[in-house]
């Protein structure tokens, strides 16, 4: 392979150079080996495995694999198989006939030993698997692509490609292509409908070039091209559109000065939503307008949190006009308080203010003074009134916070006193609808109402393992969200939350990957206080870029890492008493006429000290106990299961809170973000050393406010975890 690194990245679509890295050693020796050699084949190849692999992050299949339980048609004969062989390797080879034949091919044994087809997700994650696993998963995608498809030799196909010419041709207008989760239901253009199996003579479904009116043996032959190799690979449209653009990014990397810009079917360039002519597929992040600073700070924090912007938000706010007692005072109070607009009206004498993420949908609430009694008279608020915040951010690294929210209170208090109460302005969300979504997981639903809602869509998984028809009866969108992640599953060692920020993302998240998040990996730049403390921990990783950590150490006071006043609370006893130790889960099989009984109990971390009681029989005996109904055969397998796993969970992790309060508000914190927690003692003696070892550690942010008193703007995050650590007398000797 001669194409660099650089073209690598573009055409999968990874988000960080080091999961380039870990590959490019396999890619360089295997496609050379495999005949996929000229740019077209190559720049093919690494575009459908940068979907496959959402950026050459995952090289497993994060589902379990059940749902290919005695599929014939995959070679899974034996009991176990759909777990056994699932998707592994850079085209997710499935089911044991593929393995078998893959093996046999590149005399590997990978019908005996299915884990070797790819390291595992988490080991790839965190430091990269050994070299050979990074090889098999290269040669047995390059295996599917040359033997494997049903579809015959891709790179027959891929040969076909006019480089120069690119995907886009004739009328063709890119942004008419589907997304993932598009379902053609009729003939919108010169539509085909073909009958049989999935391959190239009897495909069952819908050709793209037909969908959009193209002539295949003509201006459409490039397209067409590509399109015989995405059904060759999965059977179907899922991910055309990304697999499209991540071709188009490696192409626009490739070819440098001499790439040819899409047109589109009005004559002007874009070929992506927001018109950027060949850019890597939407990762999240802000379109290129010049500050180069700002999207490599985003994209890297981004890329180290795990959690990424996949979809951007669609609601647009007018810009900011500040009209505050002059230029200069205003320029002093930027980043020092929260900036207040009523039905487009500035207010300037703010109270109190408070900004609270604490529910599904963010809320605020601000005390005013109305010196001029505008709210008394003419513009006391009407139905539907909204007010608008901005928050600076103190860093041109960092985006501000500019939203607006739905008063939903507004209160005389007193002479010229007013106090308000709002909620996120998200009209689709307070709607009731009658919907459904058909044989779609939770993670395309909440996507798709995400898309609907005009909110972007944060997330740290690629799909959940749960697809149903999900039904909204009339219920408000909200409250159809929630409903729905309550009964979302990934996984039995998985539990999933969801919730709208700040930034008008709606978060669908494994709480479970933050708890796991290795900090190891969480690095920024050291400004000032601890660096012995921090080499003494081993979190140091060189002069400048040290673990990321947030402490009450004095020397930190004028950074933000620094938290002037903190509160630890435990209610582990009163959960406990509540919730029980484990959980006996209840529902009836009205069609095989039998009560279904099963146990659960918590993810748990067996390195600390899991608070429980110390009497045996109070924790055996203390089982709670929940009725689900009648089995619903309309329901995912895990229906039942998952609203109790999900719940259990997210209060398990909430027993030991700590809530802090930075003087310097911090706009890198947000929700399940986990973060290092330095706790200095104050008063050291020999029996109270420097740092509190119990205390300190890593938590998890659940809640971060924003809060204005006494002219003074700071930031309260409240943080949990599971159990606690050893202090220095409870560490085992030896």
């Amino acid at each position: 392979m001669s194409i660099s690194k650089k073209v690598v990245k573009s055409a999968t679509g990874a988000s960080r150079d080091q999961f380039v890295d870990f590959f490019y050693d396999a890619l360089t020796q295997e496609t050379s080996s495999y005949g996929v050699t000229s740019d077209p084949q190559l720049l093919a190849y690494l575009s459908q495995i940068g979907h496959e692999t959402a950026g050459l992050l995952y090289v497993e299949e994060l589902a379990s694999g059940i749902d290919y339980e005695g599929r014939d048609d995959l070679g899974n004969t034996q009991k176990g198989d759909g777990v056994r062989y699932k998707g592994r390797g850079l085209i997710q080879l499935t089911g044991r006939t593929n393995y078998k034949k893959a093996g046999s091919f590149l005399n590997e044994d990978f019908e005996g030993k299915p884990g070797s087809v790819s390291p595992d997700n988490k080991q790839h994650r965190s430091s990269g698997g050994r070299k050979d696993e990074y090889e098999n998963a290269v040669k047995s995608s390059l295996w599917f692509w040359r033997k494997g498809s049903a579809w015959g030799d891709l790179n027959n196909f891929a040969s076909q490609i006019d480089l120069e010419k690119g995907l886009f041709l004739g009328d063709f207008d890119p942004n008419r292509l589907p997304n993932k989760t598009t379902t053609v239901s009729r003939s919108p253009y010169n539509l085909q409908i073909r009958k049989g199996a999935s391959n190239p003579i009897n495909y069952k479904g819908y050709f793209l070039v037909d969908y959009l009116g193209l002539d295949r043996d003509g201006d459409g032959k490039n397209l067409f091209m590509f399109e015989i190799i995405t059904l060759g690979i999965n059977g179907g449209y899922n991910g055309f559109k990304d697999r499209y653009e991540k071709f188009e990014a490696g192409r626009k990397a490739l070819l440098g000065d001499k790439f040819n810009e899409p047109v589109g079917s009005d004559g002007e360039p874009g070929n992506t939503d927001d018109g950027g002519a060949g850019d890597p597929p939407d990762d999240g992040n802000p379109p290129d307008d010049g500050n180069d600073k700002e999207r490599e700070a985003l994209e890297k924090f981004e890329a180290i949190t795990g959690i990424e912007t996949i979809i951007r938000p669609t609601i647009a706010l007018d810009a900011v006009e500040f009209e505050s007692e002059g230029d200069e005072q205003t320029v002093v109070d930027i980043g020092k308080k929260p900036f207040v607009w009523l039905n487009g009206v500035q207010i300037d004498q703010i109270e109190d203010f408070k900004m609270y993420s604490s529910s599904f949908i963010p809320t605020v609430q601000i005390k005013f003074i109305d010196k001029y009694s505008y709210y008394d008279n003419l513009r006391f608020p009407n139905d539907d009134a909204r007010v608008r915040v901005y928050i600076a951010s103190r860093s041109e690294l960092l985006r501000p916070i500019y939203c607006e929210f739905k008063v939903t209170s507004f209160t005389k208090i007193g002479a010229n006193a007013y106090v308000l109460n709002g909620i996120l302005n998200v009209n689709n969300m307070y709607l009731a609808k009658v919907e459904s979504f058909n044989n779609t997981t939770s993670y395309g639903v909440m996507r798709k109402i995400a898309e609907l809602s005009g909110l972007g869509f944060a997330t740290n998984i690629n799909d959940t393992n749960d697809a149903m028809t999900w039904i909204n009866a009339g219920d408000k969108v909200v409250d159809f969200c929630k409903d729905v992640i309550k009964r979302s599953y990934r996984s039995d060692n998985s539990f999933i939350w969801g919730f709208i920020d700040f930034y008008y993302n709606l978060n669908f998240i494994d709480v479970q990957e933050q708890v796991d998040f290795d900090l190891s990996k969480q690095l920024g730049v050291v400004t000032g206080g601890i660096n012995e403390i921090q080499k003494s921990l081993s979190l140091a990783q060189s002069s400048d870029e040290n673990f990321v950590y947030l402490s009450n150490d004095e020397q930190d006071s004028k950074t933000p890492t620094y938290f002037e006043t903190y509160k630890i609370f435990n209610s582990s006893t009163a959960k406990s008493i509540k919730q029980g130790y484990s959980n006996r889960v209840k529902f009836y099989d009205w069609e095989e006429k039998n009560l279904l009984i099963f146990n659960m109990g918590s993810i748990s971390n067996d390195d600390n000290v899991i608070l429980r009681s110390d009497d045996e029989d109070f924790f055996k005996q203390n089982v709670n106990h929940f009725w689900e109904g009648k089995l619903s055969r309309n329901a995912h397998g895990n229906f039942y299961y998952s609203n109790i796993q999900n719940e259990i969970n997210i209060n398990e992790i909430q027993k030991i809170g700590l809530d802090i309060v930075l003087p310097n508000p911090n706009f890198n914190l947000y929700k399940f973000m986990k973060v290092y927690i330095l706790l200095i003692n104050q008063g050291m003696t020999e029996k109270n050393p420097l740092f509190n070892k119990k205390l300190s550690g890593e938590w998890l942010i659940i809640d971060v406010t924003f809060f204005y008193d006494q002219g003074e703007f700071k930031q309260k995050v409240k943080l949990v975890r599971r159990d606690l650590g050893f202090s220095q007398e409870e560490v085992p000797e030896g």
